[in-house]
């Protein structure tokens, strides 16, 4: 049996077969985007002042607090600290297929902070590993306490590096329920030092690293290993890597598991 741990319907579809994965690596290979779901036609903005808003482009309340960018709009830092006035409002922040510079990450996370955002999406927006970084340190911070859902799908340059920064955050970060390093760059050294995180870690409940091609069984039993310590990850996707079925199986069997009565593996004595 094929492994079913896949993300919620509100992310990006996924494919949950080896030959779904494979059309998603050929599409990737030949440079078609991913499907992104349906949201509505976004309405442009026309009633911002261009001197303030500049080229945030089209921006939409999808529902109250909710706010996302059209797929690939343009953006700057000034747009995005605009964004806050506008829509006081704001609880959730979903940017998606544009590039991020760091003046514009940097705005996103004084967003997190000063709007007492709840979830913020960074989808295909270039992160790399300074990106990560950033977003590790803001993570570590009291002002970002809100924040309980990240997601960092598609951001390939986010490898190994950068998601040990994230992984550092973990330890101390007390709020994020959901994390998503969808296809992003991970691999072994990166599913380990997550791994090594989530054997302290208590709060957190879904963590998605489906596509991330760099990562094998060795990876894998590392994340299989840290969930006879934690007991309060509830969902793992590991769909289109490296990591065996088998292995897969024995995941999803010990996450959907009563976790209360195992005990951690002792040392000789």
């Amino acid at each position: 049996d094929q492994p079913s741990a896949s993300r919620p319907a509100t992310q990006s579809p996924q494919p949950s077969s080896p030959s779904d994965c494979q059309a998603t690596t050929d599409a990737k290979k030949s440079g078609a985007s991913t499907p992104v779901a349906e949201s509505g036609s976004p309405r442009a903005d026309a009633d911002l002042p261009k001197a303030e808003f500049l080229s945030t482009g089209q921006a939409k309340e999808t529902e109250s607090g909710v706010i996302s960018l059209e797929e690939g709009a343009a953006t700057n830092s000034q747009g995005l600290r605009y964004l806050a006035i506008k829509h006081p409002k704001m609880q959730e922040l979903h940017l998606s297929g544009t590039q991020l510079d760091h003046s514009c990450l940097e705005a996103t996370c004084d967003l997190v902070s000063r709007k007492k955002l709840s979830k913020l999406t960074l989808a295909r927006v270039g992160l790399n590993n300074e990106g990560a970084k950033t977003l590790g340190l803001m993570l570590m911070t009291e002002e970002s306490s809100h924040l309980k859902q990240l997601g960092l799908d598609g951001n390939e340059q986010i490898t190994d590096e950068g998601v040990k920064h994230l992984a550092d955050a973990l330890y101390t970060n007390k709020s994020v329920e959901e994390l998503s390093l969808w296809g992003a760059g991970l691999g072994d050294e990166g599913a380990t030092a997550v791994a090594h995180a989530l054997k302290s870690n208590t709060t957190l409940k879904q963590l998605w690293l489906g596509e991330c091609e760099n990562l094998t069984d060795r990876g894998g039993k590392e994340l299989k290993d840290a969930l006879m310590v934690n007991k309060t990850l509830q969902q793992l996707g590991l769909v289109c890597t490296m990591v065996s079925d088998e292995l897969q199986n024995e995941i999803e069997d010990l996450v959907q598991s009563d976790r209360s009565g195992i005990l951690p593996f002792a040392s000789p004595a």
